[in-house]
């Protein structure tokens, strides 16, 4: 994939797990806040991830990648104390 397909993919899944996400609003409880709606929204990503990385087929060497970018100070996800 070049860099513009791979741009489409994420919009696409994103506007995919939103529109899922979003029909979803209807039956959850009413006091439900940001903690539970995080974990909804993480719970449908978890839903649309690749059979080839959950069987392993992929998963080391996405890992190893994934290691070595982090080493490198890329992909790293800074979290939000006031979360």
């Amino acid at each position: 994939m070049n860099r513009d397909e791979k741009e489409e993919f994420v919009r696409g899944l994103i506007r995919e797990v939103e529109k899922d996400v979003l029909s979803l609003l209807a039956h959850v409880p009413e006091d439900w806040d940001g903690h539970e709606l995080r974990n909804l929204i993480a719970d449908t990503f978890d839903h649309e991830r690749s059979d080839l990385l959950v069987k392993g087929l992929r998963k080391h060497q996405y890992l190893r990648e994934k290691i070595a970018a982090e080493e490198k100070g890329h992909l790293t996800i800074e979290d939000d104390e006031d979360l």
